[in-house]
């Protein structure tokens, strides 16, 4: 049986607008819609105009499946404030029942075809996902049958619902059950009701939930000071590492490239590696968005009355802190990054060079080889930048095929990259990130839908006459049922092609974008690597994006969030490419049970700083024996505000994204019990993969490398 937690109706895009035009709170499922089995209880409203869902408009339904449809005894009624309600589903061979509170309320006879699957509960879909003017509280679920029964905890239901609100989302997860047709299953749940209240202070002067139970929370400005002093003794106490160069490089494998003064890569015995400026192999660990001096912000317009403690805005040692449509919102919302007061508060005038330096100290005590995706400069530590453009897209990208947009292209990428080209700690460049980089098949018909002298249009019909109908543009006419004899007609239709057709015009197009970018990289700056778009597996049009990217780049960068790295399906498309890859994001922030009332990310978490930590040396040690793996940069150095990072503005408790992904909390102190595993698992790392393509003699360590103190060899544990 799998624990769960806590259950939330409460659940906010990450672009504080709507993402669906109902909530779902799903209380226990054991379904499969398309095929008609199985069952499903859940709580669902509809938007009100207001943009919001409201308990008057709330209905429990029932959903039972026999195979052939679906049916729904429900519930709708006026739910009370604080009342909590015990709600029980009855499906029996010949009919399912609804109660509450002891009361049928609805009753439907009918058979039942169960869905072979866990149970899953606590999950709102991100496609029903509207703010909501209440908060629903599950308990414990228990689902039972002549078989046996199960239940899941629902940990955290006591705290204050103030903690509850904060959260803006669940901890959802799943239990085994086996449903049967010819048995009756029960389904018991108590729910409660919340309303949301944001007229109360809910974030203290340092960012922390102030109805909070956790008992670790800073209570006084002396307590950051403190802080500090405990880590500098933390840092001081750690060995300094042996056998390694000034980039991370392994000098005790055995062997080394000739160094170019950049970062390169090679293939050893089947394996890729990244090969630093000074020649030597490094397997890469990076943390990404560090120092971060003045992010995350989160957004106050609206409910500035749920922060306790703000400082005058008119105060200088603060300017720094505040920010104005930060995200380029519409209208006028301002923003505020308590890690920023925080630092001011702790280190004084001289804050930002403090926690710089402080930074790069703590990356090299805690064995990381150096940064990763939206660092900024911070001593000689290495980093990856991810560049953007300012040349104009046709829909969503730049054509490719246009000469003057070509050229300005090309010089925006030179100014970016100039005076870099030979720097040392620059491990390479990257363009857009994630979904940014994917060419949809709506963009592709839309510039079908343009005017004729648009060279990509010209170019996408070129490529579809010449390459998919063999140079006959009656053949593509008749397929495409419009009229054109020539060319030149050709271009002056808005055809929709056949969605096989376009299809290969959107990989045409995509592909051709992605190896101009990376050719003008590569003109720019032929010294250092380029990582292309940072794909998500999955994440994409069609999976040919992902071969497409990987011809694209010199290393495949992507990134991965999930709870295992080596899964069938990644595995699968690694072993796809004779090409080095690099996860650029990945995480496991800690739910904290909810206590402390961030966000539980629903493709990676841990329970707590240890657990998270754990999680990390798995995910590393697994990266490190996979072929085509040289490296993975964690996301990212800080947690995120608990009023989330925005975009939006109004009352609403929390807007974007709130995790606590970072290696520090909001109030800058360590999390001590997940850097020291990180620590453990970075050093490891590199003799972990050197050990399969180098491996020492038999029974034999990496030789020491002597330093003048004490230190720690980079031995596999």
């Amino acid at each position: 049986m799998v624990g769960v937690r806590l259950l939330l109706a409460a659940l906010i895009s990450s672009s504080g607008a709507l993402w669906a035009g109902d909530c779902r709170l799903m209380l226990a499922s054991q379904s499969d819609w398309n095929n008609k089995l199985g069952f499903y209880l859940d709580l669902e409203a509809t938007t009100a105009s207001d943009g919001s869902c409201h308990p008057e408009g709330v209905t429990l339904y029932l959903g039972v499946a026999d195979g052939t449809g679906w049916r729904f005894p429900s519930l709708r009624q006026a739910w009370q404030y604080g009342h909590t309600y015990k709600v029980v589903a009855t499906i029996a061979p010949a009919y399912a029942e609804l109660q509450v509170d002891g009361v049928t309320v609805a009753h439907s006879p009918g058979g039942f075809a169960p869905f072979v699957s866990p149970v899953t509960m606590n999950q709102i879909p991100d496609w029903a996902a509207s703010p909501t003017t209440y908060l629903a509280v599950q308990g414990d679920l228990t689902i039972s049958n002549s078989a046996g029964s199960v239940t899941a905890h629902a940990a955290g239901t006591e705290l204050p619902s103030e903690v509850i609100l904060l959260t803006g989302g669940t901890l959802s997860g799943s239990i085994q059950f086996t449903s049967s047709a010819t048995d009756t299953q029960v389904i018991a749940t108590p729910v409660t009701f919340h309303q949301m209240n944001t007229a109360e202070p809910l974030i203290d002067r340092w960012g922390q939930s102030i109805q909070s139970p956790w008992s670790g929370k800073v209570k006084s400005d002396a307590d950051l000071a403190a802080a500090d002093a405990t880590e500098q003794s933390w840092l001081d106490a750690l060995p300094p590492a042996c056998g390694y160069d000034a980039w991370g490089g392994s000098v005790i494998a055995g062997w080394r490239q000739t160094p170019t003064g950049s970062y390169t890569i090679a293939k050893r015995k089947g394996y890729w590696w990244l090969i630093t400026p000074d020649g030597n192999p490094v397997f890469y660990t990076g943390v990404g968005d560090a120092p971060a001096l003045t992010w995350d912000m989160t957004p106050l317009t609206g409910r500035t009355a749920m922060f306790a403690d703000l400082p005058d805005r008119t105060d200088p040692s603060y300017a720094a802190a505040w920010g104005h449509n930060v995200w380029g919102d519409s209208g006028s919302v301002d923003y505020f990054a308590f890690i920023t007061s925080n630092l001011v508060r702790k280190f004084g005038g001289d804050w930002r060079e403090r926690e710089t330096a402080l930074t790069e100290r703590r990356i090299r005590g805690w064995a990381f080889s150096g940064l990763g995706k939206w660092a900024t400069e911070v001593g000689d530590l290495p980093l990856l930048p991810v560049l953007y453009s300012s040349t104009p897209t046709l829909v969503t990208h730049i054509d490719p095929f246009d000469a003057s947009i070509q050229a300005q292209f090309r010089a925006d990428i030179q100014s970016q990259v100039a005076g870099r080209a030979n720097a040392k700690r620059i491990l390479g460049w990257s363009y857009q990130n994630e979904i940014q980089g994917i060419v949809m098949a709506a963009e592709t018909q839309q510039i079908l839908g343009m005017s004729s002298g648009v060279p990509a249009k010209r170019a996408l019909l070129d490529y579809a006459v010449n390459t998919l109908y063999a140079g006959s543009v009656s053949k593509l006419a008749a397929s495409w049922q419009i009229t054109a004899g020539t060319l030149d007609a050709l271009y002056s239709t808005s055809p929709s092609p056949p969605a096989n057709d376009l299809e290969s015009l959107r990989e045409y197009y995509e592909n051709e974008l992605h190896k101009f970018i990376y050719n003008t990289f590569k003109q720019a700056d032929p010294n250092h690597l380029y990582f292309g778009f940072w794909i998500v597996p999955g994440w994409w049009a069609d999976p040919s994006d992902w071969r497409i990217a990987a011809a694209n780049c010199d290393v495949l960068g992507y990134d991965r969030y999930a709870f295992s790295l080596l899964t069938p399906d990644l595995v699968a498309l690694l072993s796809q490419l004779d090409k080095p890859s690099l996860i650029g994001e990945f995480s496991f922030p800690p739910t904290y049970g909810m206590e402390r009332g961030f966000a539980a990310y629903p493709w990676a978490n841990a329970e707590g700083d240890a657990a998270s930590g754990e999680a990390y040396k798995r995910w590393v040690l697994d990266a490190a024996r996979e072929p085509s793996t040289v490296g993975v940069m964690w996301f990212q150095y800080r947690d995120e505000p608990l009023s989330g990072r925005g975009p939006g503005s109004g009352p609403l408790p929390v807007y974007g994204e709130h995790y606590a992904f970072g290696l520090t909390d909001t109030t800058d102190r360590p999390k001590y019990d997940l850097v020291s595993r990180m620590r453990e698992a970075n050093l490891a790392s590199g003799n972990r993969r050197l050990a399969l393509t180098d491996p020492p003699p038999h029974g034999r360590i990496r030789p020491l490398v002597l330093r003048p103190t004490t230190c720690v060899v980079n031995r596999l544990e």
